[in-house]
């Protein structure tokens, strides 16, 4: 759903007084914003100023108050009742031909050793796949999805972990969801499959929404504002889910850093990942080891892009990103406690 008015929060603290008529705070969250730009649509592009925090207060604006709103109104997830730090989820690919690792936790047994060691690393989340969404990739059917995550589940089910399945299959969103898994991950929005979100609104599942070129009309390179059309389309995909019966509060977002994007387009996203806090739902980021990394610092092996991915996902945290989707779960938790400490938000 396209919208003419955007808002975009901007100059973070960490440290405020929560009476501070100057300061409001981020998606409920420890840190608070001093400003903000406002983004009007216009027929030759798109219009920006700024405003303090003071001067919000005042506006009499409805539409730009409602964005004001939903970008302070706090967030929650299942038993993670205050996201007021970000979660770590930590990625288990049960595929051969992961571009992140190669497959090396193809074997089920391999990806439960491996769950297991993300959880004592400080994972909140673990997210279970079993199909590759890498560029050349090819589908997997449900038969052979099945087989790969389900054994999995069968046995992280004993942990006691907040479980994420990864998939674009209605069939295999149902199985998981009688297993008791509490997120759905879906690259696709629920747009791939059909049956996808009457599924989902018959459960009580958390269900992840992606953003990703591949799945819309239009090519990469007709977007004119990225950013600005990223998040209409976000904001189109959660009405649809809302229309099929799934309750916002059950609802989280994903820019899809990397899926049909260019490296510039990946980059403005980054910097202005604030703005998607203005759609009223907790924000995942999941840029962990990916090609955008490689291009800025020319290494090219994904296992060893683990700074960049822990600089990257740093950079999401500083503007109140409530996931990490991540690779380096004992590394991202490190990077992030240090963080949280300077921040005095530990």
């Amino acid at each position: 759903m396209e919208s003419g008015l955007y808002f975009q929060p901007v100059g973070f603290l960490s440290f405020a007084e929560l009476n501070s008529p100057d300061l409001l705070p981020l998606a409920g969250g420890p840190l608070y914003f001093t400003g903000g730009l406002i983004l009007e649509r216009e027929k030759r592009g798109v219009r920006s100023r700024y405003m303090t925090v003071r001067e919000l207060r005042d506006v009499r604006s409805v539409e730009l108050r409602d964005c004001v709103n939903a970008v302070t109104s706090s967030r929650s997830l299942g038993r993670f009742a205050a996201m007021r730090v970000p979660l770590i989820m930590g990625i288990v690919n049960v595929t051969p031909d992961s571009f992140s690792d190669g497959g090396a936790f193809f074997d089920p047994e391999c990806a439960v050793i491996h769950a297991r060691r993300l959880l004592s690393e400080g994972a909140d989340i673990l997210d279970i796949g079993g199909e590759s969404t890498r560029p050349g990739s090819h589908p997997v059917s449900l038969e052979e999805e099945r087989a790969r995550v389900l054994p999995v589940l069968k046995e992280l089910q004993k942990e006691g972990a907040f479980l994420s399945v990864d998939t674009r299959k209605a069939s295999l969103m149902s199985e998981a969801a009688m297993f008791g898994v509490a997120l759905i991950n879906d690259i696709s929005a629920l747009s791939y499959d059909q049956e996808a979100a009457s599924v989902l609104a018959c459960c009580s599942c958390n269900v992840v929404l992606m953003h990703s070129f591949s799945f819309r009309e239009e090519s990469v390179r007709s977007s004119s504002h990225v950013v600005l059309d990223v998040y209409d389309a976000l904001s189109s995909h959660i009405h649809r889910a809302e229309s099929a019966g799934i309750t916002r509060d059950r609802l989280i977002i994903d820019p899809g850093i990397g899926f049909g994007k260019t490296l510039e387009q990946n980059l403005e996203l980054m910097r202005c990942l604030s703005l998607f806090h203005g759609l009223g739902v907790p924000l995942m980021l999941g840029v962990s080891r990916k090609k955008t990394i490689g291009y800025v610092t020319g290494v090219n092996a994904p296992i060893k892009r683990v700074a960049g991915s822990l600089s990257m996902g740093l950079c999401g945290a500083a503007q109140g990103v409530q996931i990490l989707r991540v690779h380096d779960v004992a590394a991202t938790r490190q990077a992030l406690l240090s963080w949280l400490a300077v921040c005095g938000l530990s």
